[in-house]
């Protein structure tokens, strides 16, 4: 599975053969609907699958829309158990089983010779399956997570710093702006997009948990080996279900690549 659109995998080689200094976009950018430019210092745009549209700062202001890409990045996720347990019937059809005893042979039983057939029981996915199930699952929940890290900053941008209360108060003919007049009201719409967003990243963490509770289940036996690094933790977290340290940062309103 590709994770980069054919726009986006353009724009980014693109970018990468003419090199120069990058610029953060301003709020009012953001809030006349402008684009980030890719390779961003502030905010790079995350790779989203070629089945789904681009993902552009209007697509994080816009709340529903934001809902909707979810929504299709998450169908592997909802698919999970239903084409596990088919790789297990077609295990079990092609009498390929697994030993359910430590103390027995690590090697596969057939169904054919085997002393007791009630072993079928213990059928579980191939290794190979399980191997290619677990990359297609860490790089769904990569994109994810990366697409609501992505849009938590675009929602910060597009808020801008908040107006100091004595530098207004200093200054006799100073008029707040509609924008600026809702912080004394409440919550203003960026802050209800940043809230929203930040929810969605647990509500990640209980799809994977969901997820990864059906492939453990149905591979027993498989081990990831995480390269060392960031992208190391990445994965070694969500094996075991845990927030990633790119999540609990984001969450907590700290920018971390």
């Amino acid at each position: 599975m590709s994770w980069y659109s054919p726009n986006m995998a353009a724009a980014a080689s693109s970018s990468r053969s003419h090199p120069g200094p990058a610029t953060a976009p301003s709020p009012s950018d953001l809030s006349s609907g402008g684009q980030i430019p890719l390779g961003s210092a502030a905010l790079d745009v995350p790779p989203t699958p070629t089945n789904v549209k681009n993902l552009t700062p209007n697509t994080c202001l816009a709340i529903v829309e934001f809902k909707d890409l979810l929504r299709q990045h998450r169908q592997v996720d909802d698919t999970i158990t239903t084409r596990l347990n088919r790789h297990l019937a077609r295990s079990r059809d092609q009498g390929y089983l697994s030993s359910p005893s430590l103390l027995s042979s690590s090697s596969p039983l057939s169904a054919s010779n085997a002393a007791d057939l009630g072993q079928s029981t213990y059928s579980t996915v191939p290794e190979q399956a399980c191997a290619q199930f677990w990359k297609e699952l860490l790089d769904v929940w990569k994109g994810r997570e990366d697409v609501v890290r992505y849009c938590i900053g675009v929602a910060d941008q597009a808020r801008g710093p908040r107006p100091s209360g004595t530098e207004s108060k200093l200054d006799a003919d100073y008029t707040p702006t509609p924008t600026q007049a809702r912080w004394g009201r409440g919550e203003d719409q960026s802050e209800f997009l940043t809230r929203q967003m930040r929810n969605e990243l647990a509500v990640e963490s209980i799809i994977r948990k969901r997820s990864l509770e059906a492939f453990k289940s149905r591979c027993r036996f498989f081990q990831p080996s995480p390269p060392p690094g960031p992208e190391g933790d990445r994965e070694r977290a969500m094996w075991l279900g845990r927030d990633t340290p790119a999540a609990v940062a984001s969450a907590a309103g700290v920018s971390r690549p």
